[in-house]
């Protein structure tokens, strides 16, 4: 199984940290609290930063409640309905902190990658 930030040594903040795409596959998906049909695989993490990989099935919607941090979300895979906007795959999201952001799968579902920065 790969490893994430969030399971090495602090010390090692000032080096690379690579997964292949091995790697990548071999990380749980984490169901999403309250958000049926949503998972997480993270990436990376350290202190509030968080590096994640999402998987909405089809028609799956999470609410996008206000953060206490701004993100970014990039549409991998897909196509997702945010704060009222069709993305489809390579399309860019930023959401400031305290913004609302609802998000529902398209018909094919879709993966997005999300940084949560503090």
């Amino acid at each position: 199984m790969g490893t994430t930030m969030s399971q090495l040594d602090r010390d090692a903040r000032n080096s690379p940290l690579t997964l292949s795409p091995e790697e990548i596959a071999g990380l749980p998906w984490q169901p999403v609290t309250r958000c049926q049909g949503v998972s997480e695989k993270e990436l990376y993490r350290i202190d509030d930063r968080v590096d994640a990989l999402i998987s909405y099935q089809p028609g799956a919607t999470t609410p996008g409640r206000p953060h206490p941090a701004s993100h970014h979300i990039w549409v991998v895979a897909g196509e997702a309905i945010i704060s009222g906007q069709t993305l489809t795959a390579g399309s860019y999201v930023y959401v400031p902190k305290g913004v609302t952001h609802p998000i529902t799968a398209g018909q094919d579902g879709c993966t997005l990658f999300q940084v949560h920065l503090p």
